[in-house]
């Protein structure tokens, strides 16, 4: 199970906001499918983005790119305002840099920290990155509370969690393939966000099988699974018809 959570204390992490947040939930939707944990973003599940660079192939060189404000979880929604300082940005992530994609790097301060003064190689360092790439979530996060998204109920702590394990298996390099899915949907046009979605959601479905149904981490399913990727997930917005 280390391959598919990056460690331990991540599964650790999924199991207690399992516990506290109930019977998970399996949604349906013809374009694209989702099944996620309990109060997962409708980000990750419908397939909708909500990240920095939407629709932006990456490799262009890095972009100053600053959080985001107005976006809800699914790239669409408003949100609660949150009294949190924000004045940072994000760079694309660069062809290639396994490192800038597990997080991009960051600039400017976020809750009065300098992000570039963070180590992406740190774990706590690098849920604070990600954190802050999501300033809209800042307010449900410091008071450990469930969003509501569409009707239903979402975690932003699980969401970020679900980044830190893509993060994580980036970082360390394994499994191999979770690299090879970045550069391969990369080079099809998706943006960080989209992609780090895409995988989140497969990984979503192990843990969920791991928790549940007690299912051991079948690395060649794993592999195959990133492999369909990006199965019915829309297309990048430069892909799009006009």
């Amino acid at each position: 199970m280390a391959s598919t959570t990056g460690s331990s204390c991540t599964l650790a992490r999924l199991r207690s906001t399992r516990a506290a947040s109930g019977t998970p939930r399996t949604c349906t939707s013809p374009a694209p499918p989702c099944s996620s944990l309990p109060g997962e973003a409708p980000s990750i599940a419908h397939g909708r983005s909500a990240g920095t660079g939407q629709g932006r192939p990456p490799g262009r060189g890095p972009r100053r790119q600053h959080a985001r404000r107005s976006a809800g979880p699914t790239g669409n929604e408003p949100v609660p305002p949150t009294d949190v300082a924000t004045d940072c940005w994000f760079d694309d992530p660069a062809a290639g840099d396994r490192r800038s994609w597990a997080v991009p790097a960051g600039h400017g301060t976020y809750q009065s920290l300098n992000l570039e003064l963070l180590d992406r190689s740190d774990e706590d360092d690098r849920i604070f990155l990600i954190e802050a790439l999501h300033p809209e979530f800042a307010h449900a996060l410091r008071a450990d509370a469930e969003m509501i998204v569409d009707g239903e109920p979402f975690s932003p702590r699980l969401h970020i969690t679900l980044h830190q394990v893509v993060a994580s298996q980036l970082l360390a390099g394994e499994p191999a393939e979770t690299w090879q899915t970045v550069q391969r949907l990369a080079a099809l046009g998706y943006d960080w966000h989209n992609i780090m979605h895409m995988i989140a959601r497969v990984i979503s479905d192990d843990i969920y099988a791991a928790m549940d149904q007690q299912r051991k981490f079948d690395p060649g399913d794993y592999a195959r699974r990133l492999n369909e990727l990006p199965g019915d997930w829309p297309l990048p917005h430069t892909l799009r018809p006009h």
